[in-house]
């Protein structure tokens, strides 16, 4: 899309899945202002349809900003080390 933002595959997850939230990062993410663009043009396409997007911020970057991925990267590494060695891992702790 030239003049927008075309959110085509978003509005499919949106309305399939329902998150309560939608984390978008990487680089490109780091530009002003796109965020608030991206919310902007989901409140605009779901016309009042899904209300997790009325809720103010649907769409934001994530909290642990450029280290997300490694620290995720991280998480998973240890994760499969521990499986790995033979322990059960349970979510609970």
């Amino acid at each position: 899309m030239i003049a927008g933002i075309e959110l085509g595959g978003t509005k499919t997850v949106v309305a399939i899945v329902s998150p309560s939230r939608i984390i978008v990062g990487g680089g490109v993410c780091q530009a002003e202002g796109l965020h608030r663009k991206i919310n902007a043009r989901l409140i605009e396409i779901a016309a009042g349809y899904f209300s997790p997007v009325l809720g103010g911020d649907y769409v934001v970057p994530p909290a642990l900003g450029q280290q997300a991925g490694i620290c995720g990267a991280l998480l998973l590494a240890d994760c499969v080390s521990v499986v790995s060695a033979g322990f059960i891992v349970s979510a609970s702790g």
